[in-house]
């Protein structure tokens, strides 16, 4: 009987060192994952301070621009009365802020 309880003995130990070794498998590849998936969130919020870098002038300019006061073209000092001019600054703006943003942070 102990001979039995011996080679019974030595298969649990087998067994438990398996599932050691599969625990710690496990735990790598949990590891592996939450790093890939850290790294894909970190490239997602890099696209989004991007565009939230560059968009939130124009949406300040444009908010702006887009305010509904009657006469404010004449009310800027270097500019002409024309409403045109007015908004050809605000797209000029608009797009130099682009530009701008895009070379600083290049």
């Amino acid at each position: 009987m102990a001979a039995h309880f011996s080679d019974l003995a030595n298969h649990l130990d087998v067994l438990d060192e398996m599932l050691k070794s599969r625990r710690e498998q496990l735990r790598e590849l949990i590891n592996i994952h939450m790093s890939m998936v850290s790294y894909r969130l970190n490239q997602i919020m890099h696209q989004l301070t991007w565009f939230a870098t560059i968009f939130l002038p124009i949406t300040f300019i444009t908010g702006f621009f887009g305010q509904k006061f009657w006469g404010i073209p004449g009310r800027v000092p270097f500019l002409p009365r024309d409403t045109v001019h007015f908004f050809v600054l605000g797209i000029t703006i608009s797009i130099s802020l682009i530009i701008v943003s895009y070379v600083f942070f290049r």
